[in-house]
């Protein structure tokens, strides 16, 4: 038998109950001056899924298999205050770069009067799991400026510290043979 608690959750998560509360919350706070839409930042996180994987409850409740084992992705898009404006739930084995489209579509914080929601926040920080060209170039055609920290690209390769590899540099100093010593 399900709990009373329970019940209620469910059935305010399928009616998206607690999402109208929270989108007439950020209503509130954006009619009083509360929300900063100027900065803001996106990330995801792992939530393990603790009682296993059925292909039916996977594909209800946003449950996929991951490196890390079966979970889901949740991601966050907050204002610069650190206040959440849009979150989506989705199985972990999709990528968080793939992610960040579809949550940002969902940034839309209504007014109280009259007038359009508020739907991007002007400058985003991500980590470097979003660096991707596609995903850059998206977010500067909405006029969305990134502050992404770069991976080292896959063309791109790194001064080889080997010996035997090219970009080798050999030492100037007093022993410029060292690395025969080792061998």
């Amino acid at each position: 038998m399900k709990s009373t608690v329970y019940h209620w959750l469910k059935r305010w998560s399928r009616e998206s109950v607690l999402e109208r509360i929270w989108q007439k919350l950020l209503s509130l706070l954006e009619a009083e001056g509360g929300l900063d839409m100027a900065e803001g930042s996106l990330d995801g996180s792992f939530v393990a899924a603790k009682r296993g994987r059925s292909s039916i409850r996977a594909k209800r409740e946003s449950i996929g298999r991951s490196a890390r084992g079966n979970g889901s992705t949740l991601m966050v898009v907050s204002e610069a205050h650190g206040l959440p404006v849009a979150f989506l739930l989705e199985a972990a084995n999709i990528h968080e770069s793939q992610l960040a489209r579809d949550v940002l579509a969902k940034v839309k914080v209504p007014r109280l009067g009259k007038g359009r929601p508020k739907t991007r926040i002007l400058a985003l920080a991500m980590d470097k799991a979003f660096d991707a060209v596609s995903l850059r170039r998206d977010l500067r055609k909405r006029g969305i400026k990134t502050s992404i920290p770069e991976r080292r690209r896959r063309g791109e390769r790194r001064q080889r510290t080997r010996p035997d590899g090219p970009g080798f540099a050999r030492s100037s100093g007093p022993h410029p043979k060292l690395y025969e010593m080792s061998k």
